[in-house]
């Protein structure tokens, strides 16, 4: 479907155009955004019969009907109908939650600006448009995208923070890996807590049994998915080499849980976890 429309649009309009249309499907694919493939494909079925100039208005329609959609998902309303400028805000959302300078983020979500100026703010920082030029197209944000901007970036200092004072690049590296894709989970209330990274696991499962970081009990329910991102959490977190990482998970599963069913549901979890995080580990000896 790319390559027809890339050839139609070729064709047809100018480079730049394409350009836009090409970068901004390629957001919605890194989005995980498909259902707009049926539209153009019907679109194109009907360009040999039809004046080109009627084919691109109806694709500008599309696309601008699917990114406010995509936005809307995501608790953002826009009024803005150039392909450009809306693929930047969506590239901009994306770059904002690994923007390596936490503590503006913190500061900017801290300002007492409203939450439609404070996301414009957040995206200056990552996009090459201002705040006042966003200003024009962004009319509405749920106060949530804020807030979990700013308690991701929080989470992001405080590991900054844990990690400084460890030199085993290992474990930073796949905490950091793991908390930018779970960010609730345990890994939070550790950082939160000041508890150093890469000790040994034991001294986490102690921490756990002592109760010394909050909710632990609710923390460790009977819900699979929890079971499995709290528990991986902790081994991810600790001085565990990577080929014990699965078998130590496995461990702390036998040690919490003894009902056979809750065990064998959280190792499918864990599975899911583990590949929506990017993270592979052998299988151990």
């Amino acid at each position: 479907m790319l390559e027809l429309l890339v050839s139609y649009l070729y064709t047809h309009t100018t480079p730049q155009y394409m350009t836009e249309v090409v970068e901004l499907l390629k957001s919605f694919y890194r989005l995980g955004v498909k259902s707009f493939e049926t539209d153009i494909i019907y679109l194109l079925k009907d360009a040999e019969n039809t004046d080109s100039n009627e084919i691109l208005a109806r694709l500008q329609r599309i696309l601008i009907h699917k990114s406010s959609e995509v936005l809307m998902a995501q608790g953002i309303s826009v009024d803005c109908g150039e392909i450009a400028t809306i693929r930047q805000i969506l590239d901009g959302l994306e770059a904002i939650q690994t923007y390596e300078d936490e503590d503006v983020v913190c500061m900017i979500c801290e300002s007492g600006l409203d939450d439609v100026e404070t996301l414009c703010e957040l995206l200056a920082l990552v996009i090459p448009y201002t705040a006042t030029r966003l200003h024009e197209h962004i009319v509405f944000v749920d106060p949530r995208v804020i807030s979990t901007l700013h308690a991701n970036a929080e989470t992001a200092s405080h590991l900054v923070a844990a990690v400084a004072k460890n030199k085993n690049e290992t474990v930073v590296n796949r905490v950091r890996q793991w908390i930018s894709v779970f960010p609730d989970s345990l890994v939070e209330s550790l950082l939160v807590k000041n508890v150093p990274v890469g000790m040994p696991i034991e001294s986490y499962t102690n921490i756990v049994r002592q109760n010394i970081v909050s909710d632990i009990d609710e923390v460790f329910g009977d819900d699979p998915e929890t079971i499995a991102k709290n528990s991986i959490s902790l081994v991810l977190y600790s001085n565990t080499p990577d080929i014990k990482v699965k078998q130590s998970v496995q461990a702390l599963l036998d040690e919490y849980y003894s009902d056979i069913d809750t065990i064998q549901k959280a190792d499918l979890a864990v599975e899911k976890c583990f590949k929506k995080a990017g993270l592979e580990f052998p299988l151990g000896v």
